[in-house]
């Protein structure tokens, strides 16, 4: 049974308990009362108490401890946040670009305690599971996002040597996709977004972009303004055919009918 700490108010609850802090001991959060109702939900509550949540349009970055790029591209893009979520080592990939974490995820054994000593100093909220648990440390995360309240995720640090881990991460944001939350998966190379209903692909003439369906496949799928244009597609994911195709037009459009996308958008010509 997973076990969670937070580290401000000490308190230890089991996955299937209740919380029994009020929420005044964890006042450091922004919203302590609904960041609570959201943790309740997240652990086996009522999912009606995320009708606490507060904000509009919230974003939320969370960051893994995966492949990075060149650390300028992060810096030049994380005030475009509201909260950031780190999962368990992206701790220290946060701390590498200067980044204080609202919130800090995980089983913590991809972190150093000079590392979470640092964080902690800094304001960050860990909340700390066993090494004996179902989900990934990414899957927590993106499930905390929702739960608080997340209008647009996007991820960093989800690619590297571990295939599992990108394809888990993958394939459990896309749930939070189908649920109508803006997902995207970042790199400074090239961007893949996961597409429910449609998207204007914010690349130039000359860039690479794939489709891949996630699940079973995706129906009703048209591309206007690409080199190889579709109409009404559908698309099998034992045959996914709609690789290298190239922009030729500004913002090009990509509509979906039915079925998950994960549209990768190459930042130049592959």
């Amino acid at each position: 049974m997973a076990v969670w700490k937070c580290s401000r108010c000490g308190e230890e609850n089991e996955r299937q308990g209740s919380l029994r802090n009020p929420a005044s001991r964890c006042s450091w959060t922004r919203n302590p009362t609904a960041f609570q109702s959201a943790l309740r939900a997240l652990h086996g509550g009522d999912p009606k108490d995320t009708d606490a949540i507060a904000g509009d349009d919230m974003k939320f970055l969370i960051m893994a401890s995966g492949e990075y790029g060149a650390p300028d591209w992060y810096r030049g893009r994380v005030r475009l946040f509201d909260r950031v979520i780190a999962a368990n080592g992206g701790a220290a990939r946060a701390l590498w670009l200067g980044v204080v974490p609202t919130w800090v995820v995980g089983d913590m054994d991809s972190l150093s305690q000079a590392d979470r000593e640092k964080l902690d100093g800094a304001g960050a909220v860990f909340y700390t599971y066993s090494p004996e648990k179902d989900d990934t440390d990414t899957q927590l995360a993106l499930r905390l996002a929702q739960q608080a309240g997340a209008k647009e995720i996007a991820v960093w640090g989800w690619t590297g040597d571990r295939i599992d881990h990108t394809l888990s991460s993958l394939f459990s944001a896309a749930g939070l996709a189908e649920q109508g939350i803006a997902i995207r998966f970042e790199h400074p190379r090239f961007t893949v977004y996961l597409v429910c209903d449609c998207l204007a692909v914010p690349g130039q003439a000359g860039d690479t972009v794939s489709l891949i369906p996630l699940g079973s496949g995706a129906a009703g799928v048209s591309l206007d303004g690409f080199r190889y244009p579709l109409h009404e597609a559908v698309l099998d994911y034992r045959r996914p055919y709609t690789v290298s195709n190239v922009i030729e037009e500004p913002s090009p459009c990509v509509r979906v009918a039915s079925g998950v996308l994960a549209v990768i958008h190459y930042r130049q010509p592959v």
